[in-house]
């Protein structure tokens, strides 16, 4: 059964973002689990086809989700086609859940400084 949504115009219940190089098989991971539990999940490579128009898929898959998960972590920080699919979803108003991915053993200072670009959009992160 799938997880009922607040919005029946809506596709997917969850948009999954993330560092295609760093975080990948970590959204792997979160996918399945979302979907063993009826949850339907929108993620890049599920979605995506050559030949089409890649940022306007995402844009729709977007737009389409219920919640944006964003599997957060110094690369995703600093790739402007993360932080873009972030925005877009803020301005959207998605309910986001950011997880921190720590693939480096990032220091307490270090998320400190990663928070602090939630803080600013309002929000909590999830160490994950």
């Amino acid at each position: 059964m799938a997880y009922a949504s607040n919005d029946d115009d809506l596709d997917f219940n969850v948009f999954i973002s993330y560092h295609r190089n760093s975080t990948r098989a970590q959204a792997i991971q979160l996918q399945r689990n979302l979907e063993s539990r009826g949850i339907v999940v929108w993620r890049d490579d599920d979605q995506l086809r050559a030949g089409l128009n890649k940022d306007r898929l995402i844009d729709e898959g977007i737009e389409n989700s219920q919640v944006f998960i964003c599997c957060f972590n110094k690369h995703y920080r600093n790739s402007d086609s993360c932080l873009g699919e972030l925005n877009l979803a803020k301005s959207l108003d998605k309910q986001i859940v950011p997880l921190m991915i720590d693939q480096t053993k990032t220091s307490i200072f270090g998320y400190l400084l990663i928070g602090g670009l939630f803080f600013l959009l309002n929000l909590n992160f999830i160490i994950f």
